[in-house]
Formats: C-alpha cells, sequence, structure tokens
C-alpha cells in the first residue's frame, strides 16, 4: 500500500504523531510512504526511515501542491494528513481517500469541512475530545484513540543503564506558528532565562532541544555549556528516557511522551493556544505541580476557554508574551519562578505522587493508540 503522509507544520507535535504512526504502517504493515511538507515537519521528517521519499512542499498552499506534488497524487491508495484542512482539501480534489489524524479536538470553534469529507477520523482523545466526538461525529467513520506515541518508548534499550551525568533536557518544540509572531518571542525570553538560572548549575549536562526556526538564535548559548540539539525524534526520545528533568513547553505530546516514561517534569509557560489549554487540564488533574503559567507573572490574566476563535486567543497570548519579554519585573518574576521550579523537580523529594497523577492523565485518555490507529488507517484505506 502506497500512502501519501502529511502533517500541519504548527510545532514538532503533528509531525511527530504521524511519525509514530508511519515506523508501524512500514514495518508492521510494508506500506511505502511519501512525506510531503515543510519547516519543522520536513525536519523531522527527512530524519525518519519510514519515509521512503520527502517532497519539500507547502502544503497549505493548493497552487504549490498542484506544481509539486499534482496528478501524482492518484498514484497513491491514499492520504493521511495530520491536522491540515488545506492538504485535505486540496487532495479530495483529486477523489483519492484520505484519512485526518486530528489531537485537538476539543480546540476548535468548528470542526474543519474536510474532516467531514474523509473516509477516516482518527481523534486522540484528550480535554474530552471522545465526548465532542460522539456528539458531532457520530455519522462519520471515526476512531477515538489514546496517545499516539512511538512504541519506541516502551523499548527496553532506551534508558542507558552506564549514564550517570545529571541531565536536564529542556526542549522548545517546532516554535512554528503560521498565525502568529510569537515563535520570534520564544529565542529572546529563553536566552536572557537560561543563563541567569543558578538551578541549572546542578546538572552535568544541560540538552537544549529545539526547531531550525530557533537554532541560530539560541546557537551562543553553546558557549554557556548548552548543547544545542536540532535532533531525530528517536533521538529526542532517547534524550527524555535518560534525562534527570525535563524542561519543556506543555505541548500535548511531548507531554504524553514524558509522563509515559515517567520523566520529572517542569513545564514553561504556554507559548500557543492548544499548550494553554493542555497546561490548564494538567493542573486541574495534579499532572503539572512544577509549571509557571502567564497568569502567575499577572500576565494574560484573562481564562481562555475552549472552542473560541484561534485568533482570538494567540492575539491575549501573544500580548502577554511580548509584554514578558520587555518588562523587567515581569522577567525577574518569571527567572525566580522557573528556578525555584526546577530546584524542586530536581531534588531528592519523594516524586511517586506527580508520577502518580501523570500515569493517571495518561491512563484515563485510553494509553498508548498507535497500534490500533494504524491498523485502522490501513482498513479504511484498502475498502
Amino acid at each position: 500500500m502506497k500512502i501519501l503522509c502529511d502533517a500541519v507544520s504548527f510545532g514538532f507535535g503533528p509531525v511527530s504523531k504521524l511519525i509514530s504512526l508511519a515506523y508501524i504502517l512500514a514495518d508492521e504493515h510494508n506500506c511505502t510512504l511519501t512525506f510531503a511538507g515543510n519547516g519543522c515537519s520536513l525536519q523531522l521528517a527527512h530524519k525518519c526511515e519510514a519515509f521512503s521519499h520527502c517532497i519539500e512542499v507547502d502544503t497549505a498552499i493548493p497552487q504549490e501542491c498542484s506544481k509539486k506534488i499534482g496528478t501524482d497524487i492518484t498514484n497513491y491508495d491514499g492520504v493521511l494528513s495530520v491536522m491540515n484542512p488545506d492538504f485535505l482539501k486540496w487532495a479530495q480534489g483529486y477523489d483519492v481517500r484520505t484519512i485526518v489524524v486530528d489531537s485537538l479536538l476539543t480546540m476548535w470553534d468548528e470542526i474543519p469541512i474536510p474532516w467531514l469529507k474523509t473516509c477516516g477520523i482518527i481523534i486522540q482523545n484528550n480535554h474530552g475530545a471522545a465526548e465532542r466526538a460522539a456528539n458531532e461525529l457520530k455519522s462519520n467513520n471515526t476512531l477515538v484513540t489514546g496517545p499516539l506515541l512511538d512504541p519506541f518508548l516502551l523499548s527496553n534499550g532506551l534508558r542507558d543503564p552506564h549514564n550517570t551525568e545529571k541531565t536536564i533536557l529542556i526542549n522548545l518544540g517546532g516554535a512554528e506558528d503560521p498565525i502568529s509572531i510569537i515563535p520570534d518571542l520564544i529565542g529572546n525570553i529563553v536566552c536572557k532565562l537560561l543563563t541567569e538560572l543558578p538551578a541549572l548549575n546542578k546538572f552535568d549536562r544541560k540538552i537544549l532541544a529545539v526547531g531550525k526556526r530557533q537554532h541560530s538564535a539560541l546557537e551562543k548559548l553553546k558557549n554557556e555549556g548548552f548543547n544545542v540539539d536540532i535532533c531525530g525524534h528517536r533521538q529526542f526520545l532517547k534524550h527524555l528516557a535518560n534525562c534527570n528533568v525535563f524542561l519543556t513547553t506543555p505541548g500535548l505530546t511531548g507531554s504524553f511522551e514524558a509522563f509515559c516514561l515517567g520523566a520529572k517534569t517542569c513545564f514553561l509557560p504556554p507559548f500557543n493556544y492548544s499548550q494553554y489549554l493542555n497546561l490548564q487540564t494538567f493542573r486541574i488533574f495534579g499532572a503539572a505541580p512544577f509549571s509557571l503559567h502567564w497568569s502567575d507573572l499577572n500576565v494574560c490574566t484573562e481564562l481562555l476557554q475552549p472552542r473560541i476563535p484561534e485568533e482570538y486567543a494567540v492575539s491575549s497570548l501573544e500580548k502577554a508574551i511580548s509584554d514578558a519579554s520587555n518588562e523587567v519585573k515581569v522577567l525577574r518574576a518569571f527567572r525566580g519562578l522557573l528556578d525555584r521550579h526546577i530546584s524542586l523537580a530536581s531534588g531528592e523529594s519523594d516524586q511517586s505522587a506527580l508520577f502518580y497523577f501523570q500515569q493517571e492523565y495518561f491512563n484515563k485518555n485510553g494509553g498508548v493508540g498507535t497500534l490500533k490507529a494504524a491498523q485502522y488507517i490501513v482498513e479504511n484505506l484498502s475498502n
């Protein structure tokens, strides 16, 4: 079976889910997979052996797709897209079978129309997505599943038993947001903070996992003892399995990976609307005791709800982050609170309660659902 794949280039989360599915589709179902995309999605796809070929194309622009893929799309048995309505709409114009993967169902103010024209919808459960799918997608061929994570996470060889270095892994994700200037503010804030946190002096290794967009802004941190790494997804998972503390933005995929591995996780404030909702939910469930929200700093104190227009939510966050990057008092408070959280997370105190709540939240959403989702894709593209 030949499948054309894409993932919206909106951070590393969407393409990480696709990569997790790709390994199973290639290894267990003998599928031949081609990736089409650009930005941080293409960056990770290039490092994934499951894709036999990568096409560099902005899949959000139909004219680009017509130019670089065109009628060749009819040579595939189907299209698998992770949350890219523009690419799905274009592909559906060629009457090919399409499947969409969505992990943000409860965020959308309206379910994208291309979702409803697919032959299958895979909903990653989170924030009550299963309930919304049951109410609004009853007439569609929908699979609700647990977190779409790489089964590589569960392999025995992931942890290095000989590793004695105390390590902090800092994850900023792909940091791409097509409707905001926020990614360009992240590097400035992080550079100001990371060199001024006494808690980081406790670590032998400081690994900073970044996307290409942030690399040039953060590369100067190499002179401060940081390993600034643009790594593939499985290399990232190895870093995660062997770190003592994981400092991360509250993206859904990275958080689920950390919860699955039982990593001591410390959360940075959210840099987009979905991260805002994630952190809000993690806190409610007791899974984020070491976390910093913009409201803790008295910026972005308005409570953003699910299912409001994304542009409105992003503009509120954009203002908060812009204020935080320019106000000395806010940065000082940011630095102090973050340093305290890292110190607490890296301490020797009993973390069993934290692991319990993280595992409870992970299991509440269904546990690893990748094998089930891959089987569903093959069955629905074969019909």
